[in-house]
């Protein structure tokens, strides 16, 4: 596929409007150059794969009529990302009412670009399973009765909000200037916090983890935290921080 250089709206190689139930989208083995891309467009209503090579975008309209809406991905289907896949997440948040899965490997992580600054909103009932990937810009939020489980996994420039009362599960997971929101329960275990603060506002716990170049003055706010408990891990401020 190779679009004009001269259109912007002619860079769409393919549109797949409202993925069905049942519905089959296989785009192995082709070639998209030139910023060619393929648009998915909400809602996502049946199980849809996310192959390596292909530039996926998520899409709520069409660009020119400035829609608003978030991308639904509804209770029952479920979005697999493979190894090596990229996503970019295009006008507003993903939200998953159903299942998303993102399972890379250390040599074909899996990514996720984000134009909204929404990136995945995980609702009541619904599931994301996260491991091998980054996160550049958007970020994650957990929202109260949503499932979680983060591994492995890199927030660049992100947001990491929770507000379930169950603790999602995150280990070895790594926050590059990205806020750390904890509203609900949290358990971070051998995670990596670089720039960025953590905001703790429920219940929080933190094991063998590290924590520096912080931004604010301090590396976690606890404020009127229901628990916040501290297990084994090293704080490191940045060189020229004055602030005690």
């Amino acid at each position: 596929f190779s679009p004009r250089a001269d259109d912007e709206y002619g860079r769409v190689a393919v549109k797949v409007q409202s993925h069905p139930a049942g519905g089959i989208l296989s785009l192995t083995d082709n070639a998209f150059e030139g910023g060619s891309v393929v648009e998915l467009y909400t809602p996502i209503n049946g199980d849809l794969v996310l192959e390596p090579g292909v530039p996926y975008r998520t899409m709520n309209a069409p660009s020119r009529y400035g829609s608003t809406e978030r991308f639904v991905l509804h209770a029952d289907a479920r979005l697999t990302v493979l190894p090596g896949a990229e996503l970019t997440i295009g006008q507003r948040s993903v939200e998953v009412e159903g299942e998303l899965v993102a399972i890379g490997t250390a040599q074909d992580p899996v990514y996720f670009l984000d134009d909204s600054n929404y990136g995945f909103s995980i609702s009541d009932g619904g599931q994301a399973t996260l491991a091998h990937g980054q996160f550049d810009r958007g970020g994650l939020y957990v929202q109260e009765g949503g499932e979680a489980s983060v591994e492995a996994w890199t927030f660049d420039g992100s947001r990491f909000e929770v507000r379930a009362s169950q603790s999602p599960t995150i280990t070895d997971v790594s926050f590059i200037d990205t806020d750390f929101d904890c509203r609900g329960e949290c358990e971070v275990q051998r995670g990596q916090f670089n720039g960025g603060t953590v905001d703790v506002y429920g219940e929080a716990k933190f094991t063998n983890s590290t924590f520096s170049d912080w931004t604010r003055g301090y590396a976690i706010h606890a404020s009127e935290a229901e628990r916040l408990e501290l297990l084994g891990n090293t704080f490191t401020p940045r060189v020229d921080e004055d602030d005690p």
